[in-house]
């Protein structure tokens, strides 16, 4: 490949500069942003929420079943999850980008245009980064700001009593990979299993709405899979749940394609569903009549139960989608 159609041949400014001209750079609170040493934000009243992801080629995401354009997206969805589980309002951000010298600059495009779309969708503007040589592959790294309308909700909060809600669908994110690494057409209800996986939609209005209506105890968005995440909820609350596995909300085409235990299996462990899981008072469950939520289970004093039609079931393996084994 000719080096001037690569990123080595483009040169750090223009990286940066595709970059700005693709996302929105001019916000609310910001003084200063790209083209200093570091930006400057006017303070603002109440609490900021602060979160980042690392996202790296091999891990995270494979060539072989996404695009760039796909990765952008996936990039800035999975810090917008996080503030979505915390009930704020995303502001700004901040990229650092590893890339290998011979990136095409087509590449690099396609990446931060999908990025700009979600940002501008999401209201949110980019305040500054990095970017260096990455010999091994891709390297993608967000710091995500927001403010808190509400009280911050966290995973701590739960209490005896209180009800165990999930948001959307489950398993689908973790079909679609599945269906892409088993070289199927991708058509029929694939389609949505693997847009779910490339292009993940963060529950930002549902977190936010959850949160200023004080209807949560607790939550935490489902990125590493519910036999994951769930425990990490009961254990910052110290308490116990009680999971009912035949209340999981499926869609039955995955039922249909795979057979219940492997669709089952995909909506514990796949991970990468970014819905919400939370917990909810009793006295407030009615105030979510209507809202695309399931109730999966209760909180107990101590000692997570997964439950099929009332019998104990042996804890779900759980899977690190981060560290995974080779």
């Amino acid at each position: 490949m000719n080096e001037a159609m690569t990123v080595a041949g483009l040169g750090e400014e223009g990286i940066i500069a595709l970059i700005a001209r693709a996302c929105p750079t001019a916000g609310p609170g910001m003084v200063i942003g790209i083209g200093d040493d570091a930006a400057v934000l006017n303070a603002t009243a109440g609490r900021t929420v602060v979160t980042t992801d690392l996202l790296v080629e091999g891990t995270h995401f494979d060539w072989r079943y996404s695009s760039p354009a796909d990765v952008g997206h996936k990039a800035l969805a999975v810090n917008l999850s996080d503030v979505a589980a915390m009930g704020a309002v995303p502001g700004l951000f901040f990229l650092s980008l590893g890339l290998p010298p011979g990136t095409a600059v087509a590449d690099v495009e396609g990446f931060a245009q999908s990025m700009g779309a979600l940002a501008r969708a999401s209201g949110i503007w980019l305040a500054g980064g990095d970017t260096v040589a990455a010999p091994a592959g891709w390297v993608v790294s967000i710091t995500l700001h927001g403010q808190c309308r509400a009280e911050p909700v966290r995973r701590a909060g739960a209490r005896p009593g209180d009800l165990l809600c999930v948001s959307g669908t489950l398993g689908e994110a973790a079909a679609g990979l599945r269906w892409l690494a088993g070289g199927r057409p991708v058509a029929g209800p694939a389609s949505a299993w693997v847009a779910r996986h490339r292009r993940p939609e963060p529950r930002l209005a549902l977190g936010q709405w959850l949160a200023e209506h004080g209807l949560v105890s607790a939550m935490l968005d489902l990125s590493d899979g519910l036999a994951t995440d769930a425990p990490r909820l009961a254990a910052a609350s110290g308490c116990g749940l009680d999971i009912d596995l035949d209340t999981l909300p499926i869609d039955p085409t995955l039922i249909d394609s795979f057979g219940v235990a492997a669709a089952r299996r995909l909506a514990l462990a796949g991970g990468e569903d970014f819905e919400l899981l939370f917990t909810v008072p009793l006295d407030r469950y009615g105030a979510l009549v209507g809202v695309p939520v399931t109730e999966i289970g209760r909180v107990t004093a101590a000692g997570t139960r997964w439950l099929d039609a009332g019998h104990e079931q042996p804890p779900p393996r759980a899977i690190d989608h981060h560290f995974p084994l080779s």
